[in-house]
């Protein structure tokens, strides 16, 4: 299916003015899909926490999709709904410096991609995609060479648009954080 400009997902960063509703955002994904056996690793209180949300933004890397064309449900306060988010950022957590690469890269030239979703409400409009081209187009304007991410070896649905979009699989690892634990993920990169 093809879309007109006017309609597709436009992705621009995240403001202070915008930490509500990146909030209510990612509250509102783990309250409608947070039991799935697909859904990412997410708890409210835990990951994200809206502490960690509102520093992203402040710091520049966060940034939130909405669909211009499409209206999108408001909520209890009548702002309109988020339709997609992410933070990028650059340089990598010590937990991905064990996994074997195959693009090498010095820290300042690689950009991680967390916490990209898409609105339920959102589902089959590009959201995942235009996410995806903002952080490739990130990681080219910040001189990166490559761009990689992880998920959960549940969520089937991201491992599909991420293999769609070129992501190279670079396989199954177990990685530990210390607001998640030991999760095992897959590991993807692509070359930008």
């Amino acid at each position: 299916m093809t879309t007109n400009a006017s309609s597709a997902p436009l992705v621009r960063p995240a403001t202070p003015a915008d930490a509500d509703a990146v909030i209510a955002f990612y509250d509102d994904l783990i309250d409608e899909i947070g039991s799935l056996p697909t859904a990412p690793n997410w708890e409210k209180g835990v990951y994200p926490t809206h502490d960690y949300l509102r520093e992203c933004i402040a710091a520049g890397e966060f940034f939130v999709a909405e669909l211009p064309d499409a209206p999108a449900p408001a909520d209890e306060k009548g702002t309109p709904r988020l339709a997609g988010a992410c933070l990028l950022r650059l340089g990598q957590d010590e937990e991905y410096d064990r996994i074997p690469w195959k693009v090498a890269a010095s820290p300042d030239q690689i950009l991680v991609v967390h916490l990209i979703a898409s609105a339920t409400w959102a589902a089959g409009r590009g959201v995942g995609r235009a996410l995806l081209d903002h952080a490739c187009d990130e990681a080219r304007r910040h001189g990166c060479t490559v761009v990689r991410l992880d998920t959960l070896t549940t969520n089937t649905p991201a491992q599909h648009l991420y293999e769609r979009y070129g992501f190279d699989r670079l396989g199954n690892f177990d990685l530990t954080y210390p607001t998640t634990g030991t999760m095992p993920l897959v590991i993807y990169e692509l070359g930008v």
